[in-house]
């Protein structure tokens, strides 16, 4: 689901994007890239797309440091694409190990740009 550089700037009912999310089990890529203001709370609608290969967050807004925690159930991720951010860094290390520890599938983590 290609939805790269469209100017979303958020989702009008949040709760009801998750329930849309939990429904598309079989989603294999999600591209959110170029939407500049979606900002940090993008990154928690990844705990729902647990078949995901590829999540492009490129230039979203994320912003100072962030939380890794919902990206753990993407047990299949392959890319992650956080590029063209303002990111400074990651809550919590040990979070982040964790993280590291279970996408044994992750091939590419694109950090460029921030």
């Amino acid at each position: 689901l290609d939805l790269s550089d469209n100017n979303i700037t958020g989702f009008v009912n949040y709760n009801e994007t998750m329930k849309l999310a939990t429904r598309l089990t079989k989603l294999k890529l999600l591209d959110l890239s170029w939407n500049e203001n979606l900002g940090n709370n993008i990154v928690s609608i990844g705990s729902e797309f647990a078949s995901l290969k590829y999540l492009g967050l490129a230039d979203t807004g994320l912003t100072g440091q962030i939380h890794l925690h919902d990206i753990e159930a993407m047990e299949n991720l392959e890319v992650l694409d956080l590029s063209d951010n303002n990111i400074t860094g990651f809550v919590n290390y040990n979070e982040t190990m964790k993280l590291a520890t279970r996408l044994t599938k992750l091939k590419l983590l694109d950090l460029s740009w921030n």
